[in-house]
């Protein structure tokens, strides 16, 4: 069972884009680059227009680009008062 299970809405923004560098991929909160990333196999695959990263349910909610003019949800995270993250969406 996946982590998280998102069928209605199977694709998320995740806040990581390289809209400013091609292939420098910054979190657009903060602008600083990922210490993790789980790309699906072959992605980033650089296609034009394709700056902003997303979750899908088919890609066994891996990373994958995408241009950043599609309509999707976000996923979020929230700092808990304990200083925990909880991710929302």
């Amino acid at each position: 069972m996946p982590l998280i299970r998102l069928p209605d809405d199977p694709y998320h923004w995740i806040g990581l884009n390289d809209d400013v560098i091609e292939g420098l991929w910054k979190w657009h909160d903060t602008d600083k680059v990922p210490t993790f990333t789980n790309w699906y196999p072959g992605q980033p695959d650089g296609h034009r227009n394709a700056n902003c990263a997303i979750i899908h349910a088919s890609l066994h909610y891996k990373w994958s680009d995408q241009g950043c003019q599609e309509s999707y949800k976000p996923l979020c995270e929230k700092v808990g008062l304990g200083h925990e993250v909880e991710v929302v969406g």
